[in-house]
């Protein structure tokens, strides 16, 4: 498993949050099989009834102040490594598990992660704001473990202990993260934004709509069977019952029956062909004729029909070449300055 490439850390928020919840909702029995499963390999995750989530044991087998890698300016040393790696397991657990397995490949591309921010951070505009913006992030990411835990500060203080981290370390390396931000968005421009928009306007990307559908599934049923009901529930509607209302009687699409079957500006393009060219071509609160998907068939009312201006997405488009700037970055950049690694190969098992 190979650390992911991308600026992921601005995301890390959310990684952190629905990792750690899925991993304390797991059942017993995943519980049980997952330990049975991680105790067959050394080193492994640390876990205790105390402290549930997944310790990783960075150990590189090494002294401290023995060389890691040499780069344009400086000397990475196991200490430093180590450090960075017990952070990047605290903060991501999909980090955490490729450290876990000491796959020297994916050591390497830490090791080229470091060299990268380091540099990059170095060359982010002088700011005030990016010891602010790193202890905000880490009050975030402590927050977070706090609710995973009942609110018991103690225990996330033991999993920081753990993990070996403490929560200086945490704000130094989201401060440094602020710079590495600041750098990748001074690299991005309106005019480089305005050109994606308009490439992104013309394949159709920026479409969203306001539809309401009651679904009848195949399931239990044949689809004449469901085709069927799907007419009934047509004519129903076109002699004017409400829709919210019937859609909470008849639905069975879980993810909207509650809301009256509604999603409410969505983006079309996340829709299977179907239901989206529906929702592109149907006359605006028209009842359908039932639309057969895999799901089954869905009487459909699009509501409303837009599509999202440049400062609706703007933010969401300086993301994505932040991204782009990054692995630019990495790609043309760090592979020229680290000139030497020096890693211990993986035991054999």
């Amino acid at each position: 498993m190979l650390p992911i490439k991308k600026w992921s850390v601005l995301l890390l928020s959310f990684a952190l949050a629905t990792s750690v919840l899925t991993a304390c909702q797991t059942g017993d029995d995943e519980k049980a099989k997952a330990k049975e499963e991680t105790s067959q390999n050394e080193p492994q995750p640390g876990n205790s009834e105390e402290n549930p989530l997944p310790i990783v044991k960075v150990d590189l087998g090494m002294k401290p102040d023995e060389t890691v890698a040499k780069y344009e300016g400086g000397t990475l040393t196991a200490g430093q490594f180590k450090d960075y790696l017990e952070i990047q397991a605290f903060v991501n657990p999909q980090a955490g598990l490729a450290i876990n397995e000491k796959d020297l490949e994916a050591l390497k591309l830490f090791v080229d992660s470091y060299v990268g921010e380091l540099k990059m951070a170095e060359k982010a505009p002088e700011s005030s704001d990016y010891k602010k913006g790193g202890e905000d992030i880490t009050g975030r990411i402590l927050e977070q473990y706090k609710m995973v835990y009942g609110g018991d500060e103690k225990k996330v203080e033991q999993q920081m202990k753990d993990q070996g981290v403490t929560k200086e370390e945490l704000q130094d390396f989201f401060i440094r993260y602020k710079r590495v931000e600041a750098y990748l968005r001074s690299q991005t421009s309106d005019e480089d934004l305005k050109k994606q928009y308009e490439e992104m306007k013309k394949e159709g990307q920026l479409k969203v709509a306001s539809v309401r559908h009651i679904l009848i599934m195949f399931e239990n049923r044949t689809p004449e069977e469901a085709k069927k009901l799907a007419d009934e529930i047509a004519d129903r509607l076109r002699k004017g019952e409400d829709f919210a209302q019937l859609a909470k009687e008849k639905s069975e699409d879980p993810g909207s029956k509650d809301n009256g079957g509604l999603y409410e500006d969505y983006d079309v393009n996340m829709w299977v062909p179907e239901f989206k060219k529906a929702a592109l071509e149907l006359p605006l609160n028209e009842i359908s004729d039932p639309v057969k998907t895999d799901y089954g068939y869905h009487v459909i009312k699009v509501e409303k029909r837009s599509e999202r201006s440049f400062e609706d997405v703007k933010e969401a488009l300086r993301n994505q070449l932040i991204n782009t700037k990054y692995d630019e970055f990495m790609k043309n950049n760090v592979e020229k300055m680290v000139k030497e690694v020096h890693l211990p190969e993986k035991p054999k098992q």
